[in-house]
Order: C-alpha cells, then structure tokens, then sequence
C-alpha cells in the first residue's frame, strides 16, 4: 500500500492533540506489564533524535502489528520505515524489530483479533479503510 493522501483540517487537529495531550498521558503507562499501550524506540530520520510514541502493538506469529488510524504518513512511521526497525516495549518487555511494512486491511485483519474491527468502529474508524504496519521481532530481552 502506498503513502496516504495528505491528512485533512480534522484528521491534522486530532493528531495535533494527540501529539500533546493525549500520547503524553499514555507515555504513563505505555510498555508497562499489563498496559494496553506499548512503546515504540524509533530515530528521527531528519534530527537523528530519540523519539518514543504510544502505540498499540498486536503479537502476531514472528512480530507486531500495528493499526495506522491516521495513515502511513505520521513521523513515527516514517522513522521506522526509513530506518528499517524500531524498538517495541509491549508488556515490560523489550523488543527488537525490523522488516517494516505496510499492509493493507486485507492481509492485517485476519491476523489481528476479531474484536478490532469493531472497537475501531466506536472511534468512528474503519478499519477496511486504513493501513497497518508489520514488524518482525529479532529478539526478546
């Protein structure tokens, strides 16, 4: 699947207060064991800086899957694209991976839990409609 269309006024306004209201309060619990947030270790392609993003990252077979609800085009998944891995902290553990790609609704949905396509549907998201990025777990530590 290829790069989403530029976002629009809404789509930019929500990720504007997730940027600053809403990922600061998850960072609280994100990785920690019995969160549903997991943390995501990426470098900024551009700065070369650390970053760290709450995300919500499902285990599948050899790695993670992780919903794209405001598309492929958000920094975080551009850094991990562009760098080829990240790390994932999901559950207090540490993860390493690598092999990014985006996957469209079709080759996702089936490995992700059936119950996901709904609870995307109480935040107003369809998740026929939105993209998905794979990563394949080197190590667990």
């Amino acid at each position: 699947m290829s790069a989403t269309a530029r976002p629009g006024p809404l789509n930019r306004a929500i990720r504007r207060f997730n940027r600053t209201v809403y990922n600061p309060l998850a960072m609280t619990v994100a990785g920690l064991r019995h969160s549903p947030y997991s943390v995501v270790k990426h470098i900024g392609r551009k700065s070369g800086r650390p970053y760290e993003t709450p995300v919500i990252a499902h285990a599948v077979g050899d790695g993670f899957i992780i919903a794209l609800p405001y598309g492929d085009d958000v920094d975080w998944c551009r850094n991990i694209l562009v760098a080829g891995g990240c790390t994932i902290t999901r559950g207090g553990v540490e993860h390493r991976v690598d092999a990014p790609q985006i996957l469209d609704p079709s080759r996702a949905l089936p490995e992700l839990p059936r119950a996901l396509p709904v609870a995307f549907r109480l935040f107003g998201l369809n998740a026929r409609k939105m993209s998905f990025l794979r990563l394949r777990r080197l190590t667990a530590s």
